[in-house]
């Protein structure tokens, strides 16, 4: 029924109709992540590997463009901070990550429909040979053998939930590396981040010839690319840490020293910051400001009060548009006529955002 229900609401122009009688004009930022060609993309294990496909990611963007028109940066910062007033429905596209899938797949879409947007880069992951945890969790799985896998079980002194979702994995099947893959990544986000990274490189020893991983942030040089075809670039913080777990000079650093690497090497100013995983506390409040930034995306759903007051512009929501068929996005789109408004909300799950990512 409630199938129905969504088919005829979008079928009917229901939702246009909404949004049209809404005084108000909504003010939205709109949260993606990675996005692939999943008909040429290989079978990744876990949900942020996989992405969003590139004609479903398409499809999105043409539903957001019946209600909203899509801003770039500057102006919702104006807006927030009540240098101005939008006039209609106004939403503002970010990209966690800076993945490099986005040339490929995000910008042509974006440059069809002259839209501007703003990616979230982690700033040590560029230029390197690094990669995000779970992305080497997923890879090391898809490409494991037999003989990497004895060695990986006979490693001593792994956390429980991690050495018990390692023993599981047997036999070798692409179906059981998928579940296992996830079961992994559950146990690793109950983790501390460094011991997160200690043990997946003491995973990855195990599996010595393991190549690297394929999915990776953009280059300098494509970052560049980003801002010329009206991409603002800005921080995911240095090392994509989960910040309420840090101590404050830890968190300092990964603000200061992220903020002052972007600017320097695109020679833009960098005001906005998203938190890795959501993850922020009043400590990354503070920190926040003091390092210079105006505005703080959170996971937290909803859309955006405006004007703002200085304390909250460090927490702004984000939405996204549900996974699933025309009629879905519509749905998940119609729902923004009644979210809660400012920073002090909670999120619903999202279309393709593991908790390992963001």
């Amino acid at each position: 029924m409630k199938r129905v229900i969504k088919t005829l609401a979008h079928r009917l122009g229901f939702w246009r109709l909404a949004y049209r009688l809404r005084r108000k004009p909504i003010l939205a930022a709109f949260t993606f992540y990675r996005v692939t060609d999943h008909a040429t993309a290989p079978e990744y294990y876990l949900g942020y590997d996989r992405g969003l496909d590139v004609r479903d990611f398409r499809g999105q963007l043409d539903a957001i463009g019946e209600y909203f028109t899509v801003i770039p940066l500057d102006e919702f910062r104006d807006i927030v901070l009540g240098q101005t007033s939008p006039r209609e429905h106004s939403a503002l596209l970010t990209f966690d990550d800076a993945d490099s899938e986005f040339i490929a797949h995000v910008l042509p879409a974006l440059q069809e429909r002259n839209w501007p947007a703003v990616v979230f880069t982690p700033v040590d992951f560029v230029d390197g040979d690094k990669f995000l945890w779970h992305v080497w969790v997923g890879h090391l799985l898809r490409v494991m053998t037999e003989e990497d896998l004895e060695r990986v079980r006979s490693l001593a002194g792994l956390p429980k939930s991690v050495g018990a979702a390692i023993a599981d994995t047997s036999p070798l099947s692409a179906e059981r590396r998928s579940e296992t893959a996830r079961m992994i990544v559950r146990a690793l986000n109950g983790l501390g981040d460094n011991e997160i990274l200690k043990v997946v490189e003491r995973i990855r020893q195990c599996c010595p010839g393991a190549s690297l991983p394929t999915i990776h942030s953009m280059d300098w040089r494509e970052h560049k690319q980003l801002i010329q075809n009206s991409i603002a670039v800005q921080s995911h913080t240095m090392h994509h840490r989960r910040l309420a777990k840090l101590q404050r000079h830890e968190i300092a650093a990964e603000l200061v020293d992220s903020k002052q690497k972007l600017e320097t090497q695109l020679s833009m100013p960098v005001y906005a910051l998203c938190y890795p995983q959501g993850s922020f506390n009043d400590i990354v409040l503070e920190e926040a400001s003091r390092a210079g930034y105006a505005l703080g995306f959170t996971t937290r759903y909803g859309v955006c009060r405006y004007p703002i007051e200085a304390d909250s512009r460090l927490q702004l929501p984000r939405a996204g548009v549900w996974s699933g068929s025309p009629s879905d996005w519509h749905w998940s789109l119609g729902r923004l006529l009644t979210a809660p408004e400012g920073p002090s909300v909670t999120s619903p799950p999202h279309n393709h955002s593991p908790r390992s990512a963001g």
